[in-house]
């Protein structure tokens, strides 16, 4: 199957698509393969980033691979993953990766996994899409809103009493002037200075 879900780029300008048959690696010539003959956790790839040491971290339905000197070193549940099906990778400027899925948030300080949900305030478990702004601050959008990450781990949730037209949200991301931009399943809306402003398909797409 040839349905690619992500696509980056490594340091030595290397391609590296995700599908959800596994890896291709194209260097400007040729396609390389990987698989999980080659180490991965799981041949169905559902996103990727590149952290600020160089290193690729695919998500799937099965956990993480961290693609590191030519290794991928796996994480899943059992190694304190909130959940297997991940949706969604970001680092933070700290350097930890926050792992969103379908059961709830994770985030990875090289050592070990932090777990959050609904428990803990997030606005929902089914985490799509994390984004950092200019200030450092991560954002989640969830299928029930999105919230802020204060900086003791605690969350600031944004829904329909805060003005948020739609709160099935399912991406979300930080433009230069640090203005939110969320893509929801009624159309795209915008967060800047406290005020949501909604695109409907009509007016202005």
């Amino acid at each position: 199957n040839h349905s690619v879900t992500c696509i980056n780029q490594d340091n030595q300008s290397n391609l590296w698509i995700g599908t959800i048959n596994g890896i291709n690696k194209y260097d400007g010539k040729k396609f390389t393969a990987y698989t999980s003959k080659h180490g991965l956790i799981s041949n169905y790839i559902t996103c990727c980033i590149k952290d600020s040491k160089g290193d690729l971290w695919f998500g799937t339905n099965k956990g993480i691979s961290k693609l590191t000197a030519g290794t991928f070193i796996n994480f899943s549940r059992k190694d304190g993953l909130i959940g297997k099906n991940v949706k969604c990778l970001q680092e933070d400027a700290s350097g930890n990766i926050w792992i969103g899925t379908n059961v709830g948030l994770s985030c990875f300080n090289g050592n070990r996994f932090t777990n959050y949900t609904t428990l803990d305030g997030l606005p929902s478990n089914e985490v799509n899409s994390i984004t950092v702004d200019a200030r450092q601050t991560i954002w989640i959008a969830t299928s029930n809103g999105m919230c802020r990450v204060n900086k003791n781990h605690t969350f600031k949730r944004y829904g329909q009493q805060q003005g948020l037209m739609d709160t099935d949200i399912k991406t979300i991301l930080t433009d230069y002037k640090n203005t939110k931009w969320l893509g929801t399943t009624t159309g795209l809306i915008s967060f800047s200075d406290n005020q949501f402003r909604k695109y409907s398909i009509k007016k202005d797409l």
